[in-house]
């Protein structure tokens, strides 16, 4: 299986990677928030393991276990673009 890399950033770094949801209305909201960013309203995933970097969630989106793992909440949705971190 290939790695992820968040579709914005293509070197790998120190973070975590998020999966696109699969169920509906969180998905809805995470295609509408890459659209947007891109500038690509035609932009769909390419696959199931399409992913975000964490760096594109605000950390209340984040819960930590008992092993002080960081989990992305189920309703969470990316609301930060730090531009120049991808391609347009």
């Amino acid at each position: 299986m290939k790695p992820f890399k968040c579709i914005y950033v293509f070197i790998f770094t120190n973070i975590s990677f998020c999966r696109i949801p699969t169920r509906h209305p969180v998905r809805d909201k995470w295609i509408a928030f890459i659209k947007a960013a891109v500038e690509d309203e035609n932009w769909a995933p390419h696959s199931n393991n399409t992913a975000l970097c964490s760096d594109h969630f605000d950390a209340s989106c984040f819960t930590v276990t008992a092993l002080q793992s960081r989990r992305l909440k189920s309703d969470a949705v990316p609301t930060i673009v730090e531009k120049g971190i991808y391609n347009n």
